[in-house]
């Protein structure tokens, strides 16, 4: 009874007659935020029409089934409520009926139009060679103009922390956009599967369906920029799962982490190696 009243409480408050938000919960199925989150545009629009005009026979008796009245406004708040709840998911934090009110959902009025028309029109960087922390960063740049199943920045799957930090310490004010917060702490691993933080790891996971959609099209970013250079011989590793997470975070390793200074007494060795010695001139020429 209390989900019902809370869920009544929801849809009234986004547009619904009572009559309306009874028949979505009692007799269409839309009873938890889980089938709330499953909906599309399209679901929605098929729900209200439904619920206008059901067809059959009248409950009471008394003749053709002539529905419940729906409004344009409470069938495009839906829409909005529908959106608010997937977008709370791909933030990492928890959703309710009583945080999905008007007020709420229709702050995401323009992120979500700027989604729907969003489509990366960047160029790919360039590999320098010679500045492996300018060339990483702008590949992070680049991903973050690509959109991943949920809608998340593609940059969100590169990050350094598999996991977001807990919710209650990281408010979504600690970020000046929309897109900020979702690279930060949409999910990569199931923290539900794994029993709480600290247990997921980068090679087993568990990973979260939407991320394992989302790095195979990274994997396929990265093998377009690096396959024709050196780095290729580090990023291969994610080749098997198509993973381009591994694949980005194995060439940074080499280059920028802990393994830069095995990195950098190779290049030393290299440039040593290729010193010659020009006779009586005095001079040592680098060839």
């Amino acid at each position: 009874m209390a989900a019902r009243n809370a869920s009544r409480a929801m849809l009234q408050g986004i547009g619904f007659t009572q009559a309306a938000a009874d028949e979505m919960y009692d007799n269409q199925g839309i009873n938890s935020i889980e089938e709330l989150r499953i909906l599309d545009d399209d679901a929605v629009t098929t729900l209200c029409k439904t619920l206008r005009r059901p067809g059959g026979v009248d409950p009471n008796g008394a003749g053709v089934n002539p529905g419940v009245a729906v409004s344009a406004r409470a069938e495009i708040n839906l829409k909005l409520a529908v959106y608010h709840i997937k977008h709370q998911e791909r933030v990492s934090r928890s959703v309710t009926y009583a945080n999905a009110t008007l007020v709420t959902i229709r702050k995401l009025t323009r992120q979500r139009d700027m989604e729907n028309k969003s489509e990366s029109v960047v160029d790919a960087p360039k590999i320098d060679p010679k500045d492996w922390a300018k060339t990483m960063e702008a590949i992070i740049e680049w991903l973050g103009t690509f959109r991943g199943v949920t809608g998340a920045p593609l940059s969100y799957t590169v990050r350094k922390n598999l996991e977001p930090a807990a919710e209650a310490s990281d408010p979504s004010t600690n970020y000046s956009t929309l897109d900020e917060e979702m690279i930060a702490r949409a999910p990569i691993v199931d923290l539900t599967a794994v029993g709480g933080v600290g247990r997921a790891n980068e090679n087993n996971g568990p990973f979260v369906d939407t991320f394992m959609i989302d790095r195979v099209e990274v994997w396929a970013k990265i093998v377009a920029l690096f396959q024709p250079t050196e780095a290729w011989t580090y990023a291969k590793v994610g080749r098997s799962k198509k993973d381009g997470r591994k694949g980005y975070l194995a060439i940074y390793d080499h280059y920028l982490g802990p393994n830069n200074v095995d990195h950098l007494a190779s290049a030393a060795e290299k440039t040593l190696y290729q010193l010659v010695y020009n006779g009586n001139d005095g001079n040592i020429r680098v060839e």
